[in-house]
């Protein structure tokens, strides 16, 4: 993917300008995922529940509100607020749960 994007950003920058940047910064970063989706199912065999789709958009907005409103704080807390957040608001509307989090724990002990 590195190869490519340097080759995408030095054809298409000098003609397009800020536009090719970021067309070429989004096809990379999509082409980055679906390698690493590639490479972590071969793995794991795990594959991507969308079930959870919208409480994950959810979540994402209401830490995107609280970022907003505390757009004046140091970038630290600002990264400390949006993590908690975050993760509150996903187990509030339970995008994730108790299970989950066990689970999570015992992978970590595994290791």
């Amino acid at each position: 993917t590195a190869a490519i994007a340097l080759f995408l950003y030095f054809v298409f920058i000098p003609r397009y300008s800020y536009w090719a940047a970021a067309g070429a910064t989004v096809f990379i970063e999509l082409l980055y995922m679906i390698f690493a989706f590639y490479v972590s199912y071969k793995h794991s065999h795990v594959g991507v529940n969308l079930r959870n789709l919208g409480r994950v958009l959810l979540a994402c907005a209401i830490m995107g509100m609280a970022l907003y409103l505390t757009a004046s704080f140091h970038v630290i807390w600002g990264m400390i607020v949006g993590t908690v957040v975050y993760f509150g608001a996903l187990y509030g509307i339970g995008g994730i749960n108790k299970e989950i989090i066990a689970e999570l724990k015992s992978i970590r002990q595994s290791n």
